[in-house]
């Protein structure tokens, strides 16, 4: 009971004549059964077949199944194949787990703890819970059906071209509902997931290789780390030359990191989709559609449908929310529709610094300081000042060759005296959480100290 919580019941069937999934933990064992050997992870060196993998599942599943049938059950665990095999484990025992973020501290785990304890927390008709990033707090429990994620793969699967041949390349933490998501969609297609235990973007280009990946999945903060570790080379290209798809999450883009990726892999297609944890996929556009209009995240996906109100709000209507979305649904992004009509994404509606009366986009400014030659990565955040209310700090990770002072100097040439950061602090790297975000809550302590 070292790293769980408890919980409730949900059904296990599997259709596989109408190709639709209604309980994960089926999912599995059928692919176990067509195909034992196929190995659908691999991480590092160690490679786990179906069958090895739902043979550890069900020795998991037979020490859940012991629990109390009446509470939620949170999962902490480091290892991504301990994640899984737990979760996928607790579903098999008539449970609603969640995966838990393995950085979170005591106090949010106690905070988690007592929250699950309320009556209302636990929808009954959930399979499962995911939690929101909780990078500058304590995560939302949000609960899903396994129908609100698996009847949208097949569509997403068609978009994101993942077949049964695909190997795809992830990494962080499946407490992230982006890798969760993505890694269920290869499954359920009868793929095969690549990742690695270490933030080493140098050993990843090593472990792609060996296993030939075929699609990479990273937020943009982990494609750059991985575009600073291959230079471009026949060789280094040549080891990689089975990939052809890179889909990522709609962390705000750069025009420097799309030419990069394009001149890497000039064969290899690019799409940025915009979703949420509440929401899934909305929308999605091409690398090509993206550098016609730079902020764009396209179009809406199959069956979801996009509005914008008159204050530049995002809603959103669709069929594969969490459980107690009323549609249509915001979740505070803000966006606009261009002539051609994209989406063009704002960013977040709390996501604005207000520095004496100028309201400054945070993501926009973030992106004019990435585009820098010399910026590897760039965060803002907003400083309380007593006489402008708040004043904009630009914590810089400089490439080879580039000191703080050059970034001042380039930065005085493309922003405004409006944009100016009040502060520029250099970090070695900017830091991040087991879910690939930003981790704020790490680049504040280093403000306040």
């Amino acid at each position: 009971m070292d790293d769980y919580n408890q919980t409730g019941q949900s059904e296990m069937t599997y259709s596989p004549e109408r190709n639709r999934v209604t309980s994960l933990y089926a999912m599995m064992l059928a692919w176990q059964k067509a195909e034992p050997n196929k190995p659908c992870l691999c991480i590092d060196d160690a490679v786990y077949t179906y069958d090895v993998f739902m043979r550890d599942v069900q020795a998991e599943k037979e020490k859940l199944e012991t629990y109390a049938q009446t509470q939620p059950v949170i999962i902490y665990r480091n290892s991504v194949y301990d994640q899984l095999t737990a979760w996928i484990a607790a579903m098999g025992a008539g449970l609603q787990p969640i995966i838990g973020h393995p950085d979170s501290d005591d106090t949010v785990r106690k905070t988690l703890e007592e929250r699950l304890k309320e009556p209302s927390v636990c929808c009954d008709k959930a399979d499962f819970g995911v939690l929101s990033s909780g990078s500058t707090g304590v995560p939302k429990i949000l609960w899903r059906r396994t129908a609100s994620w698996a009847d949208f793969f097949p569509v997403q699967n068609e978009i994101f071209e993942v077949t049964k041949d695909t190997r795809l390349f992830l990494h962080g933490s499946m407490s992230f509902t982006g890798n969760l998501n993505a890694l269920l969609a290869v499954w359920y297609a009868g793929g095969t997931v690549v990742t690695s235990a270490y933030l080493r973007p140098r050993s990843w280009l090593k472990v792609m290789a060996r296993y030939a990946i075929t699609h990479i999945y990273l937020l943009p903060t982990k494609l750059r780390l991985l575009m600073e570790a291959m230079p471009i080379s026949k060789e280094n290209t040549a080891a990689l030359s089975s990939l052809r798809m890179i889909f990522a999450g709609s962390q705000m883009l750069d025009t420097k990191l799309m030419h990069h990726l394009q001149r890497t892999w000039p064969q290899v297609r690019f799409i940025l989709y915009y979703g949420a944890s509440e929401l899934n996929y909305v929308t999605y556009c091409t690398a090509e559609e993206w550098l016609l209009e730079p902020n764009t995240v396209g179009r809406p996906f199959p069956g979801v449908r996009v509005t914008v109100d008159e204050d530049h709000m995002i809603y959103v209507t669709s069929p594969y929310t969490i459980e107690g979305v009323a549609c249509p649904f915001s979740v505070g992004d803000k966006g606009w529709f261009s002539s051609s009509g994209r989406l063009m994404f704002e960013g977040r509606g709390g996501a604005v610094i207000n520095r004496g009366g100028y309201k400054l986009s945070v993501p926009l400014l973030e992106k004019k300081i990435q585009e820098l030659d010399g910026v590897a990565e760039a965060v803002v955040i907003g400083q309380p000042d007593a006489l402008r209310g708040e004043e904009p700090v630009a914590f810089i990770q400089c490439e080879p060759g580039y000191t703080e002072t050059m970034i001042k100097k380039a930065m005085t040439k493309v922003l405004s005296v409006q944009e100016m950061p009040h502060r520029i602090i250099g970090v070695e790297e900017i830091p991040l959480t087991a879910g690939s975000k930003i981790d704020k809550r790490q680049l504040l302590t280093l403000l306040e100290t």
